[in-house]
């Protein structure tokens, strides 16, 4: 009954923290892309604050608060070897460590993670960005765990 009740107000605390990202980022005035286009905009509008290389998103891992929630230093560490960015933004990453950190609502976790970069809910990105990753320019490969930008790759 107690791991019950942890893991109902783990939830709990996981969709307030999901619904306070995307009311930030709707607050800052932008909305979250769900698709390639859109995102290339927000990461184009130097007023969105969203992480534009993998040292502003490992500094946003060490002070946010809904960040720092997720990412312990071993957590951390996993997911930067695995981050990819380019000059166009982000390419690829694997949520493999969050999973494992959360194997109950990593989903919630990771969609916190997209907002950091200006995406919306994993749920919401096209069908062929998750489950791939980003194994060379232009090639994304199945991988269950990650996520690959596909026009971004």
């Amino acid at each position: 009954m107690k791991n019950v009740f942890k893991k109902i107000t783990l939830s709990v605390i996981v969709i307030l923290t999901l619904l306070s990202t995307t009311e930030s980022s709707a607050q800052s005035g932008f909305k979250l892309a769900t698709n390639y286009e859109q995102y290339v905009n927000l990461y184009k509008n130097p007023k969105v604050k969203i992480a534009r290389t993998a040292e502003q998103f490992s500094q946003m891992a060490k002070t946010n608060s809904k960040l720092k929630a997720i990412f312990d230093t071993k957590t951390l560490k996993a997911f930067m070897s695995s981050l990819k960015m380019s000059g166009n933004g982000l390419v690829t990453f694997s949520y493999d460590s969050i999973k494992t950190k959360f194997p109950e609502n990593y989903k919630a976790q990771v969609d916190i993670v997209l907002a950091a970069f200006g995406f919306g809910p994993i749920d919401s990105l096209p069908v062929d960005y998750d489950g791939y990753y980003c194994e060379s320019a232009g090639t994304c490969s199945k991988r269950i765990g990650s996520i690959c930008i596909g026009d971004n790759c």
